[in-house]
């Protein structure tokens, strides 16, 4: 019997920092804006939430997400939260 391996599409990170920063009329906000794609899908976007300081998923409307993609998420946020650690 042959091992099968499943692989699953990766979500995508689209890095629209600069066009929301100009949309909002603050180019030195110093937090990024990420669109989360699946399946060229727009599934959320990432962005900072200024009141509880870390970075915050918001989900389209009406969404319903495989794990992979939330794994995705996870690990993007938690790769953002990482890089803001203080030294």
């Amino acid at each position: 019997m042959k091992n099968i391996e499943v692989q699953y599409n990766k979500t995508q990170f689209i890095d629209i920092t600069n066009d929301v920063k100009i949309r909002m009329g603050n180019p030195k906000y110093p937090y990024e804006f990420f669109q989360c794609l699946y399946h060229d899908t727009d599934v959320g976007i990432i962005a900072w939430h200024d009141t509880n300081k870390q970075y915050f998923y918001y989900p389209a409307d009406d969404l319903a997400l495989p794990p992979n993609v939330l794994w995705d998420i996870y690990e993007k946020i938690f790769d953002l939260m990482k890089a803001r650690r203080l030294n």
